[in-house]
């Protein structure tokens, strides 16, 4: 009988075996890249190194974050021009009807 993972329980058994181990266990790229695509649909955007308990795994069989995420069809953050700052935030000021305010204020 064949045994069926669901991509959550690859998660948490990964978590779990890490803990109680105290190293990293062992995965797959393609596991990887499946964690990768799953923490991007848990959080609506790329996630940081920092927010990918599996990190140092990454790093092993990919030699980069960058190479993981390139692999995982997700994108670093994009870089803007001084023009397309300017371009966004007026938009943002037509769209708000006022100049944006930075966050919390």
């Amino acid at each position: 009988m064949v045994q069926r993972h669901t991509m959550k329980g690859v998660i948490e058994n990964s978590q779990q075996n890490e803990n109680a181990l105290g190293r990293p266990p062992m995965y797959t790229k393609k596991e990887l890249i499946q964690i990768l695509q799953q923490k991007e649909k848990e959080l609506g955007r790329t996630p940081k190194a920092k927010e990918v308990k599996q990190y140092k795994a990454i790093l092993k069989l990919f030699g980069s974050y960058k190479k993981a995420l390139e692999a995982a069809g997700l994108s670093k953050n994009k870089k803007y021009t001084e023009e397309e700052l300017i371009s966004e935030l007026q938009k943002k000021a037509k769209e708000l009807g006022r100049t944006p305010k930075k966050e919390g204020d």
